[in-house]
């Protein structure tokens, strides 16, 4: 439920056009649903298109700017690879105002 808000968010322009979005949730292996990014990003695609009329071009250009890192909330490292990805982001001049964690089923 949150991917199509924040989807909707940025396409009516309260988040910075700029904006980068993370995952995070722990892996497939960890009992988690996603392993890599280009899963969460067709995850995101197929949460956000269950809006009518959404432009297609709009969804494929914000799920690129998705990302994400698996891991356990309880690690340490896990939680300091999460920062460094958001901080490389940053230093490369990219915005990251929003962290979306993904619901475990």
């Amino acid at each position: 439920k949150i991917l199509p808000a924040v989807f909707d968010l940025w396409t009516q322009g309260h988040l910075p056009h700029d904006v980068l979005l993370f995952g995070f949730a722990r892996p497939r292996d960890g009992g988690g649903t996603l392993s890599t990014e280009s899963e969460f990003r067709q995850h995101v695609r197929s949460h956000v298109q269950l809006g009518r009329g959404r432009d297609e071009v709009a969804i494929s250009e914000f799920a690129e700017r998705c990302h994400y890192v698996t891991g356990q909330f309880s690690d340490a490292n896990a939680m300091q690879t999460l920062l460094r990805e958001i901080e490389a982001q940053e230093l490369a001049g990219r915005r990251c105002v929003a962290v979306c964690t993904l619901a475990e089923r």
